[in-house]
């Protein structure tokens, strides 16, 4: 999508989205913006650093910003999710008139992995929280219960 110097916006009228995915480039801006353009009965698949996650677990002193989130050396930052956080953010109703309607969550849940340096003879763990939400076809299907 184009959004330079034409002054093209991403509005819900230029843009609908079946499903999405989401690995590892997630801010709440882009729950915000997703919420806008997800077509009803749309997907989102979501992947990121759960909490605890070994890469949290290296920072040293200094590079916390706040809680859960961090400042690599080469400037990019980092969240660790938990799955409650990451469920409230995607399930929250916009407060203001913008249209952004909450998410049901169909799956939410830690992976749990094992990562291997044959070289350096290393295993640490890792922590990602995926997930799996859905737009709800109608406004009285949001208020319907979730699986979790």
């Amino acid at each position: 999508m184009h959004t330079g110097n034409r002054g093209f916006e991403w509005t819900a009228h230029s843009v609908s989205c079946a499903l999405c995915s989401c690995l590892f480039v997630f801010t709440s801006q882009v729950v915000n913006n997703l919420k806008r353009v997800l077509a009803p009965g749309g997907l989102v698949l979501f992947r990121d650093y759960g909490l605890f996650d070994h890469a949290m677990i290296r920072f040293k002193p200094g590079h916390k910003l706040a809680e859960n989130f961090y400042v690599r050396q080469d400037g990019t930052r980092a969240y660790f999710f938990t799955k409650d956080e990451l469920q409230a953010l995607f399930e929250h109703d916009e407060p203001d008139d913008s249209g952004g309607k909450g998410l049901q969550t169909v799956a939410c849940h830690y992976v749990q992995k094992e990562t291997s340096n044959r070289k350096m003879g290393i295993c640490v763990p890792r922590i990602f929280v995926q997930g799996k939400f859905r737009m709800p076809l109608s406004t009285t299907e949001s208020s319907l219960p979730t699986n979790q």
